[in-house]
């Protein structure tokens, strides 16, 4: 267990260092795909604090941002890639879709914070 969270916090700091075609290419899928999970969380419940203090378009440009993410990892897909680097991505971009749709509902609900009901939904549906 400890070597997991060794592994989870050095991918972490990888996805931070380093661009996602970079990085996503030297992780384990299951890493890739909690770092993905880990930082959507992160970024959409930072977004919903900044508008909960007063920053309206601050969903709007995390969902912006989403979507630019969402189609670079597409973009990645057209290229010749081995099997299982194709599986894996295939894999993060289904993750990011389905973030990219929970954001979008919780963006046309109107959620004016992190403790909106649409969102603590989303966070319950991921478990």
């Amino acid at each position: 267990a400890a070597e997991l969270a060794e592994q989870t916090e050095l991918a972490l700091a990888d996805a931070e260092a380093r661009r996602p075609a970079e990085w996503l290419l030297d992780h384990p899928a299951q890493l890739v795909l909690l770092c993905c999970r880990m930082h959507w969380t992160r970024d959409t419940g930072r977004a919903l604090e900044a508008v909960a203090s007063g920053a309206r378009k601050a969903m709007v440009d995390a969902a912006q941002t989403q979507m630019e993410g969402l189609a670079a990892l597409a973009k990645l897909l057209t290229g010749d890639l081995p099997r299982l680097t194709r599986r894996k991505l295939m894999s993060v971009v289904m993750a990011h879709t389905h973030a990219r749709d929970a954001n979008l509902a919780v963006l046309n609900d109107g959620a004016q914070g992190p403790d909106a009901f649409c969102w603590l939904a989303q966070l319950r549906a991921v478990r």
